[in-house]
């Protein structure tokens, strides 16, 4: 039997090459970044949501966004808090309420708006099981995100923020959910 050894391949500077398997005349490789700060990847993915929440979010209050990445770090998805297609979003609706006498003040905003996270969910054309899941400005509510976080299999959500979640829910609870259900919740703060 002659043993042959898989083709070296040029490793760029910020990636690890390791082979995998072989099929015939088919090699398989990994191809992973490397970090030379742990956090510089996680500070990335969170800039990021913040730019879509700044460009996209016309939530006044609180503008939130959310990526979902893949194991091999590349982006599988984003969204970021606001109405449903085809909901007008005008400034009435989104600062002070729509139909200000059935709902109160931004009650209709409360009720319809979808939080960045389940739109980063639905967005997700593919199953997200061992995903990481970025949040910025805030972590998940627990009432609807932490379950959907729970339920798709994200394993890791990384947040800048451990003093309030979105919708201004109890942070304790978000955080009791995912330490039961195994899900990592990540502090990272990134400054300006």
């Amino acid at each position: 039997m002659v043993v042959v050894n898989p083709p070296t391949i040029l490793e760029p500077k910020n990636m690890e090459v390791k082979f995998i398997d072989r099929e015939g005349d088919i090699w398989r490789y990994s191809i992973m970044m490397k970090d030379k700060n742990k956090n510089s990847w996680d500070i990335k993915c969170l800039k990021l949501c913040k730019e879509l929440a700044n460009i996209y979010s016309k939530d006044p209050s609180t503008k939130v966004g959310a990526s979902i990445y893949r194991p091999d770090r590349s982006l599988c998805s984003m969204g970021f808090n606001g109405f449903p297609k085809g909901i007008e979003d005008s400034d009435e609706r989104l600062e002070y309420g729509h139909l200000y006498q059935y709902y109160g003040d931004n009650k209709f905003k409360q009720q319809v708006i979808i939080h960045a996270e389940a739109n980063a969910l639905l967005k997700a054309y593919e199953s997200v099981k061992g995903y990481t899941m970025y949040v910025w400005p805030v972590i998940p509510c627990p009432h609807n995100c932490a379950s959907l976080i729970i339920n798709s299999g994200i394993k890791r959500v990384v947040a800048p923020n451990k003093t309030r979640t979105n919708g201004g829910s109890d942070l304790s609870l978000t955080i009791e959910l995912f330490e039961e259900a195994g899900v990592d919740l990540d502090y990272l703060e990134i400054g300006d």
